[in-house]
């Protein structure tokens, strides 16, 4: 395969292709030069290719290309045409205004100039553009009026139907998100909620945006084709039978021409889900789910803390960075160091105290990623919410606006009694003194039907260096994170964070109320530097494309951990405690569910016999010195 380049003045030696380093072999000075082009080391030649000639860089079209038109505007009567795939060569372009040529002055790749001779004004000019070396005929509309030129676009863009408008700076259609193409008659589809099967395969659900038009169309679940029936289809549904398979899948719906794919969208329903460490062995898995129910006198996702029904935490609400509001304190069987929730009323941050560790929950932003996963928008949410009055002392309300119309509401609600709840075909439990955590974001406007968005919280976790009577050091540990558990193959998701004997759950459901219809999500850890001198995790939670509303609900909880010890100020207590800490979030994403923490709770047993020791020692020592 071998280019030729020909022209005049153009040296005496050959031109550089700037993205290969290639130079031309020189035919005939100052007017033609050749090139093998070797496919196999460069591959297919290119569409258009820059080379360099002196000091200057020219773009050239190495096949026929079609003449494109971005912008014309008018002085007089010379028009400047802006586009692409032009030419260098004034008499291969043919430009005509009502039949009429106008004589090219000047010609580049992306620039043409022409004077007319006679100008007619009006509102719908007629104007024609043309390769000679194609018989195609590429047609313009001009507004001549008021000494202003703008393109009109060949067709009405089913402006009529609400499909799109004509953009008189460049004559090209403007499609709404939901169509593409020259007249805004296509769909662009999307995918926003997909049913699960079981393993045995089935009738898979589809919901989502699919137009009018299906031509061509085809689905894939992984590598299995999905069949469907073709007068099943509506322009938000459709449905498809797929055959047996396992764990999350991606699906993939073409039609006329387009690709669209739902990444981790689809799951296929297990017989059963294994529990995080098979529940400790002090408890009982639910396999339907993956849920530990464990034995009395234990706690947490895996069993492996000892819970209790007694003891007590403090919940604070703050204004600012000072600490004021209403304590509610219940009455403990046992002295205990006390666990502190911290809410701030005019961020939302949630601060989760226990001795010298502190745990902090917050929702950092919120992210809309393209087909490839880039980022394509971030919105900032921290520290941006406004306060919502509200009349129940145990909900505590926060709202911000992005974009024009998106509304986000964010609720931490203190859960006061364990109860079992429903969410997405799950049943699961919320337990007691938890702290459920819900987000609402609703008319998200998305700059692409192929996005989706991730909403991402971070709990840091660090020491307070408050001073404290209580004597834990023989529990200092370092921070310890364990994302083992975050698997796209199952419906629950773990997460724990262990400090100093003290440990964060966070338990994740891999489904999301997509626009009031249950569709399977995943969960993914973010990579992320440690924020002064205290470690975080970063948790995004994957939505799909939730043109109204999206839902989820993860949850956490706060443990002592097993290996917990009564440090030695303890005198008569010499054995081990672990303590649940229970709390949990809920996020109404669009609504969005979000956080719940367990606020951890720590025995410390025989207070009053350690004092009565501490006297009598304090006495004899006394003695002693009188004895002297």
């Amino acid at each position: 395969m071998s280019l030729e380049l020909y022209g005049t003045n153009l040296g005496l030696h050959g031109p550089l292709i700037k993205e290969t380093n290639q130079t031309f072999a020189v035919n005939l000075p100052q007017s033609s030069f050749k090139l093998n082009w070797n496919e196999v080391v460069y591959g297919t030649i290119p569409n258009t290719i820059d080379i360099k000639i002196s000091t200057k860089y020219y773009t050239l079209a190495t096949k026929y290309l079609k003449p494109t038109i971005f912008e014309i505007t008018r002085s007089g009567n010379t028009f400047t045409f802006k586009g692409k795939n032009f030419s260098y060569n004034i008499s291969v372009i043919e430009i005509k205004i009502l039949d009429i040529e106008c004589p090219i002055s000047y010609s580049e790749f992306t620039i043409i100039n022409c004077k007319s001779n006679k100008t007619q004004l009006g509102n719908s000019i007629q104007g024609t553009i043309q390769n000679k070396m194609s018989t195609e005929i590429i047609p313009f509309y001009l507004n001549t009026n008021d000494n202003s030129t703008s393109i009109q676009c060949s067709t009405d863009c089913n402006e009529p139907l609400g499909n799109g408008k004509c953009n008189i700076a460049n004559g090209i259609c403007k499609c709404i998100n939901e169509f593409i193409g020259n007249d805004c008659s296509i769909p662009n589809q999307y995918i926003s909620s997909v049913s699960s099967v079981s393993t045995s395969g089935g009738v898979v659900n589809i919901w989502g945006w699919f137009g009018t038009l299906h031509s061509g169309l085809s689905i894939m679940i992984g590598q299995q084709v999905c069949q469907h029936d073709i007068n099943s289809i509506t322009s938000s549904f459709i449905n498809c039978t797929v055959g047996a398979g396992s764990g999350t899948q991606s699906i993939t719906l073409t039609q006329n021409g387009i690709t669209y794919t739902g990444i981790n969208m689809f799951h296929y329903t297990e017989l059963t889900y294994r529990c995080p460490k098979d529940c400790s062995n002090n408890g009982k898995c639910n396999t339907n789910t993956g849920q530990c129910k464990c034995n009395s006198g234990w706690g947490g996702y895996d069993c492996n803390s000892k819970s209790s029904t007694d003891g007590g935490t403090t919940t604070t609400i703050s204004s600012s960075s000072s600490t004021t509001g209403t304590t509610q304190t219940p009455t403990p069987t046992k002295e205990i160091p006390k666990s502190n929730t911290t809410i701030n009323g005019t961020d939302g941050l949630t601060v989760l105290n226990n001795q010298q560790t502190t745990y902090e929950i917050s929702i950092v932003s919120l992210i809309e990623t393209d087909f490839s996963n880039n980022i394509v928008n971030t919105y900032n949410l921290s520290k941006k919410w406004t306060p919502v009055n509200h009349t129940n002392i145990n909900i505590y309300k926060f709202t911000q606006t992005i974009q024009e119309s998106c509304i986000i509401t964010y609720t931490i609600e203190e859960v006061k009694t364990a109860r079992e709840y429903r969410w997405a075909g799950l049943d699961l439990t919320l337990d007691k003194d938890s702290i459920k955590i819900s987000v609402s974001i609703k008319n998200y406007t998305f700059n692409s039907v192929l996005n989706n968005l991730q909403l991402r919280f971070e709990s840091l976790v660090g020491d307070n260096n408050r001073n404290t009577q209580d004597n834990n050091e023989c529990n200092n540990r370092d921070t310890q994170v364990d994302t083992s558990e975050i698997d796209k193959n199952q419906l629950l998701n773990y997460l724990t964070i262990s400090r100093n004997q003290k440990v964060l759950y966070g338990r994740f459901i891999n489904r999301v109320i997509s626009d009031s219809r249950q569709t399977f999500i995943t969960t993914s850890v973010i990579p992320n530097n440690n924020n002064n001198n205290k470690q975080s995790v970063i948790i995004g939670l994957n939505l799909p494309h939730c043109k109204n509303e999206c839902l989820i609900d993860p949850d956490f909880s706060v443990l002592v951990s097993s290996s917990y010890q009564e440090c030695s100020s303890d005198l008569n207590n010499g054995g081990r405690a672990s303590w649940v800490l229970p709390v949990a979030i809920v996020v109404p994403c669009v609504a969005v569910v979000l956080i719940a923490i367990i606020v951890a709770i720590l025995y410390r047993k025989n207070r009053l016999a350690f004092l009565i020791a501490k006297s009598k020692i304090n006495d004899i020592r006394l003695s002693k010195k009188e004895l002297k």
